[in-house]
């Protein structure tokens, strides 16, 4: 009786620690199911640069690994998921270079409005910085998968005027992503306002903000226009997301895996770019039809604010140490 009751107790023990086991853990056929924290909607840009990829890596290793998305920040805000992914609390996550400039100073230089000139720069400071992105995060415990530009197109938001020169921006207060995005805010008379994407849309509509500077998908994708419908697109690029996953999750993937992966997540971020800015093109005709009255900002207009939004670059580098100055030789030269 007592070894019935000890082999009864045996698999009772057995069943519930396969049922605490965590989501990242390999199954019985040897595949990894990640969890991935994703602070935009299942709509914008980054989702279809993330389906895309993540269907690959399912194929590619024949559903060994496979990536979970939570989409709209539902697993972890956007400002805790450097935090949660380093410390295993969150399998993997994409990050935002503004929402963590604050805590590696360095990101701050792929955080502002103007970071890329075109397609072809970001081709050339992806393969030269992606090392050197590798080894920065890899200090704070994370591993690096692929990045891409934040937005391609920057689109300013009020209730009841265009926004095409630096003086028509005075006084506002905007929200803002970064550290580094709200020094450049300042610089055109305004108040900057720190909060997740997921607050902005309540926030134009009581007041809390005047305006923001956002990308064209997370606009779309958070129907910013239905709270804000002058439009002002400022034809500047912004900001930087990473995705990245826990070094502990990685090591469980096979070698043979962690290949295959990398080699998607190198094609997925030379490729991001484009990827980006053709959703954008949909999203901006989206945001119109809603009732988006858009201005497409001229080149000299274009040049005025870019003349000072750029005066940021010399205190970042100043304030980001080793790390900044090595990530500046690189962007300097494809401004």
């Amino acid at each position: 009786m007592r070894k019935f009751i000890l082999t009864i107790l045996v698999c009772v023990l057995v069943t519930v620690l396969s049922a605490c086991s965590s989501s990242s853990s390999p199954g019985a056929s040897g595949s990894v199911k990640i969890d991935i924290a994703l602070f935009h909607t299942e709509n914008d840009a980054f989702a279809q640069v993330f389906k895309d990829w993540s269907a690959k890596v399912k194929e590619k290793t024949e559903g060994r690994v496979v990536f979970h998305p939570h989409y709209s920040a539902s697993l972890v805000s956007l400002f805790d998921t450097l935090d949660s992914v380093s410390n295993g609390a969150v399998d993997a996550g994409i990050l935002s270079a503004g929402a963590i400039s604050g805590h590696i100073p360095a990101m701050g230089l792929v955080e502002t409005f103007g970071v890329f000139k075109d397609e072809a720069a970001y081709k050339s400071i992806y393969q030269e910085a992606t090392p050197l992105l590798s080894e920065i995060l890899e200090k704070r415990k994370v591993k690096l998968l692929f990045w891409s530009p934040g937005g391609i197109d920057t689109l300013a938001f009020h209730r009841s005027k265009t926004l095409q020169a630096p003086d028509a921006f005075k006084d506002l207060k905007m929200r803002t992503a970064g550290r580094w995005q709200a020094e450049q805010v300042k610089l055109l008379g305004a108040t900057p306002v720190t909060m997740d994407p997921s607050e902005l849309y309540l926030a134009l509509q009581n007041g809390t903000v005047d305006s923001t500077l956002q990308t064209v998908g997370l606009a779309n994708a958070g129907k910013l226009v239905e709270v804000a419908n002058k439009v002002t697109s400022l034809k500047i690029p912004l900001n930087t997301v990473q995705w990245v996953i826990n070094p502990d999750v990685w090591a469980k993937i096979s070698p043979e895996d962690q290949k295959i992966i990398m080699e998607l997540s190198n094609e997925a971020g030379l490729n991001a770019y484009k990827a980006v800015e053709t959703k954008e093109v949909t999203d901006l005709e989206s945001i119109k039809s809603s009732g988006g009255e858009v201005y497409q900002v001229t080149d000299a207009e274009r040049a005025a604010l870019l003349d000072v939004l750029n005066q940021v670059n010399d205190k970042i580098v100043a304030e980001a140490g080793e790390e900044g100055q090595q990530l500046n030789e690189i962007l300097k030269k494809y401004r």
